[in-house]
């Protein structure tokens, strides 16, 4: 069943970027987190994220600085370059701030006034995550997880995947943003455990509710992926010439493997 606790430690995640030229904002879907602290310093600025109510009326104010987050290119060296490769440059939107219960819609507000609006209903949506959901032995090539989701005002509805090796003492996101109710996951990416779990979020905008698998399932051990960089296919080597062997090898469970752990064989 759909679970959010109604507790003050609730924080609202607001991810996304400002475009200072033509102060465009994207955002990602916004997701309240429980028991979730102030994981990020928040710096006031000249930005705000504005909680209002169904009347419009202002909930909480938060102001904030976001980062410069660069995209690309290097600078360029001449002032026309750099004019029109400015719009390479963007504000970073990073800020988790204290939810207030009754919000049904977020503003992002900058030095000119208004940039963004985000609503949703006031009901928050129902999830029931239907499988993996217990007992299971994921020994697949993917890693199917569905569920069922509704939302009383009928607002469109995105969702996260998070796993759990360790029974829900620790989560990694595997999958965001996922329209529809299942998704198949890479099970190169989905590390072994005796204890598994996986966690969907549903959100309308705003609200969010979670579910989690009613109890813990296996993932069984499975072998790394690994890659030959150098030498590349179809490679023609001369008498004599010096060939240079370059491997990458990495396992879900440990991570990047070591050189002394990649071991080169030929058929010739």
């Amino acid at each position: 069943q759909s679970r959010l606790r109604a507790d003050p430690m609730n924080r609202l995640l607001v991810m996304g970027s400002i475009n200072p030229l033509t102060n465009e904002v994207r955002l990602q879907t916004l997701f309240v987190i429980p028991d979730a602290g102030d994981l990020f310093p928040r710096t006031p600025g000249a930005y705000a994220i504005v909680l209002r109510d169904a009347g419009g009326a202002e909930l909480a104010r938060y102001p904030f600085t976001p980062a410069s987050h660069a995209l690309g290119r290097p600078r360029p060296s001449t002032r026309l370059q750099q004019d029109e490769d400015r719009e390479e440059e963007l504000l970073a939107i990073r800020e988790l701030v204290p939810y207030v219960e009754g919000t049904v819609r977020v503003d992002i507000e900058g030095p000119t006034g208004l940039l963004k609006s985000v609503t949703a209903g006031s009901s928050a949506p129902t999830i029931q995550l239907t499988s993996p959901n217990g007992g299971e032995v994921l020994n697949g090539a993917t890693v199917p997880v569905s569920w069922t989701a509704g939302d009383a005002d009928g607002d469109p509805l995105r969702f996260n995947v998070q796993y759990s090796r360790d029974n829900g003492a620790t989560w990694e996101m595997l999958a965001q943003d996922i329209e529809g109710n299942n998704v198949d996951l890479d099970a190169s990416n989905v590390g072994s455990t005796t204890q598994g779990l996986f966690r969907v979020w549903a959100s309308d905008g705003i609200h969010t509710a979670y579910d989690q698998s009613n109890a813990t399932f296996s993932v069984p051990n499975r072998a790394p992926q690994v890659a030959i960089i150098s030498p590349a296919d179809g490679s023609t080597v001369a008498i004599s010439q010096t060939v240079t062997f370059d491997g990458t090898a990495y396992d879900v469970d440990t991570g990047e493997m070591t050189p002394e752990q990649l071991t080169w064989t030929s058929s010739l």
